[in-house]
């Protein structure tokens, strides 16, 4: 079922991705990576300069940090233009700092705290005529590197899923803020595991090579999961 404040095919549309660095640009192996907001804008081409998807990730913020910005790079460029606005933070809210001496052994930002700060950016963007959307965070997966930061309790080392043992429940705090408020969602975390067990190949082989960030592949997934809801919800393509 659509929105009731579906944009209509615009004469100036924007989007912004609001984020960290599952959403920013990114450098692998010396070479840019393109993201989902890149793929975006490149399906927008049709529609030159009228449309503009906009960039807002920031590598290593969570939402408390995030708020320090929001006014910048989100609010203040509201104004004027039919926009709607992705925000996908999580995995550094959820981030327990065990690597730390002496170790961390709660979330950067507690679940509460996150589902508060994006209920602020998402009644903040109504209040100036935007439409957002929330996405999960994704999942992650067990590489070496994370083992040898966080490969100790209170993750689950025994577990293959026991880096997801924090991020989970703060997928799950999305997906209800976007249940009880309204707001179109985009459950990457589920999608990922989802292709993990339909038979797809393991998700840190074709999705997060380094068990955390999406490469070209996850940010084609990303890309076409938003594709879905900019059409269906708003019907602005």
């Amino acid at each position: 079922m659509k929105t009731e404040d579906a944009i209509p095919r615009p004469d100036a549309f924007q989007l912004i991705a609001f984020g960290d660095s599952t959403t920013a640009p990114r450098t692998v192996d010396g070479q840019p990576l393109v993201t989902y907001c890149d793929l975006l804008q490149a399906h927008f081409a049709d529609a030159g300069p009228r449309v503009r998807v906009a960039n807002a990730g920031v590598g290593g913020e969570h939402t408390g940090m995030a708020r320090q910005r929001f006014q910048r790079d989100v609010l203040d460029r509201l104004p004027g233009h039919p926009t709607v606005a992705v925000i996908q933070f999580g995995l550094n809210d959820a981030a327990v700092d065990v690597w730390k001496e002496p170790p961390v052994l709660e979330p950067r930002v507690s679940v509460d705290q996150y589902e508060s700060h994006l209920h602020g950016f998402v009644s903040a963007i109504r209040r100036q005529g935007g439409r957002p959307v929330l996405m999960t965070p994704n999942m992650m997966c067990w590489t070496p590197t994370l083992r040898r930061y966080y490969g100790r309790p209170p993750y689950d080392v025994d577990s293959s899923r026991g880096i997801n043992r924090f991020v989970d429940r703060y997928a799950d705090r999305v997906r209800e803020l976007a249940r009880t408020q309204g707001v179109p969602l985009i459950d990457i975390h589920r999608a990922y595991d989802e292709h993990e067990q339909r038979g797809r190949g393991c998700v840190a082989d074709f999705l997060l090579p380094d068990g955390m960030h999406p490469n070209a592949a996850g940010h084609r997934l990303t890309a076409e999961r938003l594709r879905t809801v900019l059409v269906e919800e708003f019907n602005c393509l």
